[in-house]
């Protein structure tokens, strides 16, 4: 069974997070949590669509957008304490506990939506293999459903990484 499949059969989405830090500072959400010993760091981060590449923005379908709607980038990695600057890819530093990191994610990612309510997410990769796992994962966020609605991956954009785009169920972005 190859890993993407084994992933989306098996993420738990009532994964209980074991040691977790919550930090809300506005435009940025983070949770701390522990797997195997390890301390990973899911971020979320509040970027003003106006701001985003014309890429992005010809993507979402208002090239010169100028409007209040904003995105937040996700993003999860293993905290290296030795040099916080300097933290490992998930891919290969999860020592056998792929499925419990990425589960510990999907809880984290159900945190941030509850709290935070976005409009529009967007995670990216550059590593070929994080890319086939979240070629996965994209199919997976929709199926996550709570209080505060529902996501639906809109595709990718290729920047100098593939970017994952996945907006809220009936939002609408226009042009002002």
């Amino acid at each position: 069974m190859r890993l993407t499949q084994y992933l989306s059969e098996k993420i738990n989405l009532n994964y209980k997070l074991k040691a977790a830090n919550y930090y809300d500072h506005g435009d940025t959400y983070e949770i701390e949590f522990d797997v195997g010993g390890r301390e990973y760091i899911f971020h979320a981060e509040e970027y003003k669509l106006e701001w985003e590449s014309r890429q992005m923005r010809e993507f979402l379908g208002v090239p010169k957008y100028k409007g209040p709607a904003v995105i937040w980038d996700v993003e999860f990695k293993e905290i290296n304490f030795s040099n916080p600057r300097d933290s490992h890819s998930i891919t290969g530093t999860a020592k056998g506990q792929a499925l419990e990191v990425f589960s510990a994610v999907a809880v984290c990612l159900k945190h941030f939506v509850l709290k935070k309510r976005p409009d529009i997410v967007t995670f990216s990769a550059k590593e070929p293999s994080r890319i086939r796992v979240y070629n996965r994962l994209a199919k997976i966020i929709p199926t996550i459903r709570t209080t505060s609605g529902q996501f639906e991956f809109l595709g990718t954009v290729d920047t100098r990484e593939k970017v994952y785009v996945f907006k809220r169920k009936g939002m609408e972005i226009k042009n002002d």
